[in-house]
């Protein structure tokens, strides 16, 4: 009888766990994929966002994948708008960057931190200019616009 209840337990354990998976994926899935397309549309590149993706059964993640549609939406829009020297990289920044990128990874070789690891934190602050130099273009374009 004791067996029957331990058989009991854990196959009823092993259930739960597996419902817990799948409303983990469930979950996590789309977010993921919205992060993925999030790092898009902050360097402007809306093509690179699948807008046929299917909606998610949670209602919560389904408001937020139906937002961001809307707000690719309405930058395609905009980008419309906008003069083609705010959505052009400016190629003088990107060599003086690479000059700053030479010295630090001197340094960081002598601090000990590891070429990959250093290239990561590199390629991410080159992403954060490269945002704050479109958000200073936009805001510049939409200043001369009125």
């Amino acid at each position: 009888a004791q067996v029957v209840m331990y058989v009991t337990v854990v196959s009823c354990a092993v259930v739960m766990l597996v419902l817990c998976v799948i409303l983990v994926l469930q979950i996590t899935a789309p977010i993921i994929l919205l992060g993925r397309e999030m790092a898009f549309v902050a360097v402007m590149n809306l093509e690179g966002v699948d807008r046929t993706r299917p909606q998610s059964s949670l209602s919560e993640v389904q408001g937020m994948q139906e937002s961001f549609s809307m707000m690719i939406s309405n930058l395609v829009e905009y980008r419309e708008y906008m003069p083609a020297s705010v959505l052009i990289d400016n190629d003088d920044s990107e060599q003086s960057e690479s000059d700053m990128s030479d010295s630090k990874s001197k340094k960081s070789e002598k601090s000990g931190i590891s070429r990959s690891h250093m290239s990561s934190i590199q390629d991410k602050q080159q992403a954060m200019r490269q945002m704050e130099l479109r958000t200073k273009k936009v805001s510049l374009a939409v200043l001369n616009v009125k």
